[in-house]
Order: structure tokens, then C-alpha cells, then sequence
């Protein structure tokens, strides 16, 4: 039985702490899952995806590119530009970079448009394997070169509650850059394999929550 999450008024050592015990044991869950079943859960995450509606009606969606361990999102790109739709992957500033971005009050994370397949084979990798365009190469963001704001984010993590609570990784990218979005908001979406899903988790008013969560089950 999962422990009881601690109340967002906890101290933030006693935070951590919960939250690192939390991705401790998910990605134990995830890394002794085979790839036949990684494989599965995201064809059936992918038909919820592409049957529902806030997907249907989005023009302009923000989409993460995944590892291993997250639910495949490949297919939901080739979907989006085949069918004209704008498509946006996150970059990530790390090392120096991210502390010159820090330092000057930019984000450290920005969705910046994914032009066809062919771009998308050509992104370098960061240090982690994840690809992403590179920091300091010119790309359109939501609203400009002719594109809207984001009508949908795709959201990535570790954990996830029925109620939309969210774990990520702790470096609190997409939490910034959600809680940042002008209004209205975009929906939210996380696409996650059941082993992802927990009863609680220790949040905080820093932690966003996300609107729908979409499982392999």
C-alpha cells in the first residue's frame, strides 16, 4: 500500500525526499517492464489520444519527444504533420546554458516548431539521449511565422494521480513553462503507462496539475 503523500505545507527537504522515493520506485516499475509491453500500452494511449476531443479540435499542440522509458510519441508527430497541423517540440537549456538563462530571467525550456519528419530524424541529441533542436538555432515558438498559441500541451513525468497530479523528473521544466503560458491555457494532456499511476503524491502550489491523463490500461 502506497504511503500517504506528505501536505503541501511540509518542509521542502521532507518534499524532496518523498518525491525522489516516489520516481524511485516508478522507474523501478518502469524499467522491469519489456519493450513488447512499452510497445502495447502506447498504441492503446495513442488511440485515447487520437479519439479525443481537445486533441481533435487542437491546431496548434506541443508535443514531447520520448525516451525508453515514456510512452512513444513519434506516432503522434508523424500524425500531427501529416495532417498540417503546427507541431512543437520542447529544447532544454542544461550546463552553462541553462544557468546564462537563469541568470537573465529567460526560460529555461521552449517549445519551438518541428517542420516534417525529415527535421525531426536530424535533431541532435542532449547528454540524456533526448533529441531536441538546438538552443541557439533560430525556430519559430507558438504564434509566430504564421502558427497560433498552443491549443494542446502533451505532457511528460514520472508519476501520475487519477485527480491530474503530476511527478516530473525535479527539474520543474514544464511547470514553469505551463504556470508562464499567457491565458487562456492550453489543455494538458500526459500520455502515461500504468505503471506511472499512484493512488498520491507530495505536491506543492509550485506543482501544476494537469487536465486529462490518458494510461495503457
Amino acid at each position: 500500500m502506497q504511503a500517504p503523500a506528505p501536505g503541501p505545507e511540509a518542509p521542502e527537504d521532507v518534499m524532496r525526499a518523498a518525491k525522489q522515493a516516489v520516481r524511485a520506485a516508478v522507474e523501478a516499475r518502469l524499467a522491469a517492464m519489456t519493450t513488447e509491453a512499452r510497445a502495447e500500452q502506447s498504441s492503446r494511449v495513442l488511440v485515447k489520444l487520437l479519439a479525443h476531443p481537445a486533441y481533435a479540435r487542437a491546431r496548434s499542440v506541443a508535443v514531447y519527444l520520448s525516451t525508453p522509458s515514456e510512452v512513444d510519441t513519434k506516432p503522434v508527430l508523424e500524425e500531427l504533420l501529416a495532417a498540417g497541423r503546427a507541431c512543437f517540440v520542447p529544447r532544454y537549456a542544461y550546463g552553462k546554458a541553462k544557468r546564462e538563462r537563469e541568470a537573465s530571467g529567460r526560460p529555461c525550456m521552449e517549445m519551438v516548431l518541428l517542420r516534417d519528419m525529415d527535421d525531426f530524424r536530424a535533431l541532435p541529441a542532449t547528454p540524456w539521449g533526448i533529441p531536441q533542436p538546438d538552443m541557439d538555432e533560430p525556430r519559430p515558438q507558438p504564434g509566430e511565422a504564421g502558427t497560433g498559441p498552443l491549443d494542446l500541451v502533451l505532457c511528460p513525468g514520472v508519476a501520475f494521480t487519477r485527480a491530474g497530479d503530476r511527478l516530473g523528473h525535479g527539474a520543474g521544466f514544464y511547470d514553469k513553462f505551463l504556470a508562464a503560458l499567457p491565458g487562456p491555457k492550453p489543455t494538458t494532456i500526459a500520455l502515461a503507462f500504468a505503471e506511472q499511476m499512484v493512488d498520491t503524491l507530495p505536491t506543492t502550489a509550485r506543482d501544476v496539475t494537469i487536465d486529462h491523463i490518458l494510461t495503457g490500461e
